[in-house]
């Protein structure tokens, strides 16, 4: 009698379990390498900052040049925070496609802004040119927030993954349309009034796919509120006998709030448009 058979399905969970957790740790050791880096360069910045100071201390002058020094290595120091800040905020397993946009997004806004800001404090770049970048990043920041968010979505659902892709489309037309309008101030010239009656059409139209996306949610909690009890239940006691399981994909609680935030910021116009178009129309056919 062969005894070495039953053996073989072991071999084969113990290769599955090493190989999921090799994944793993693959998946996980790019944010931690960036992470690491930008640790290193607030070390950097700290000690820069400390040199710097007891050089104009030794000089007995802090003059326009160690002036600067310490601001862009002040600067250094606070996007390296930052950077950390939202790499650790971005970095979860509910959803790695939308953290791994999101981190990518978020480490070029901020390399970007600390540039920025250095080429200003030396006067390299005039105020009216670092204000116009700084707009630019603000419009990028919004969109890479909104399109984290709408990542997060349950895309299991055909209706509300469609919306949500639309919405994110939308988001990037819109992002792309307001570049231009973005350096009015530095460059001194004038956008038409066709430009501006776009941007309003554009929000309008962003609102509306934000606000369609949300009320899609809230028509799948209603019709499977038994399911995705059940499933949290489960997941709950999933969580208890293993601590390596995978959560399921939902979307996180902050990321709910400021959906909701914008989509209020966003609804409320379009619904007083509407209430007020239809008042209007009753106003003059009585």
């Amino acid at each position: 009698m062969d005894t070495t058979k039953p053996e073989a399905p072991k071999k084969d969970k113990l290769q599955n379990d090493a190989s999921t957790e090799l994944d793993s740790a693959n998946a996980q050791s790019h944010p931690a390498t960036i992470r690491k880096w930008f640790f290193y360069i607030l070390i950097v910045g700290l000690i820069v900052s400390a040199v710097i100071s007891i050089i104009a201390v030794l000089i007995g002058e802090i003059n326009d040049v160690v002036t600067r020094a310490l601001w862009t290595t002040f600067i250094m120091v606070l996007h390296s925070l930052i950077a950390v800040g939202l790499l650790s905020i971005s970095t979860n397993k509910r959803n790695p496609n939308a953290d791994e946009v999101a981190l990518n997004i978020l480490v070029g806004l901020t390399i970007a802004s600390f540039v920025s800001s250095a080429l200003g404090t030396w006067g390299v770049l005039s105020g009216a040119v670092v204000s116009d970048l700084y707009k630019l990043i603000f419009y990028a920041l919004f969109a890479d927030l909104l399109i984290f968010i709408l990542l997060h979505s349950r895309m299991t659902d055909r209706a509300i993954a469609r919306s949500a892709m639309a919405s994110i489309g939308i988001t990037v037309a819109f992002f792309i349309y307001l570049i231009p309008n973005v350096f009015t101030n530095s460059l001194n010239y004038t956008l038409p009034d066709i430009y501006n009656r776009g941007v309003a059409a554009f929000s309008i139209l962003l609102s509306t796919a934000v606000v369609i996306t949300i009320v899609f949610h809230w028509i799948y909690r209603i019709k499977h509120a038994d399911e995705l009890e059940s499933q949290a239940n489960a997941g709950q006691a999933d969580t208890q006998l293993s601590e390596g399981s995978t959560p399921k994909q939902t979307m996180p609680l902050w990321a709910k709030v400021v959906l909701i935030v914008v989509g209020i910021v966003f609804g409320l116009p379009i619904v007083i448009g509407v209430l007020g178009g239809l008042l209007a129309l009753l106003t003059r056919t009585l």
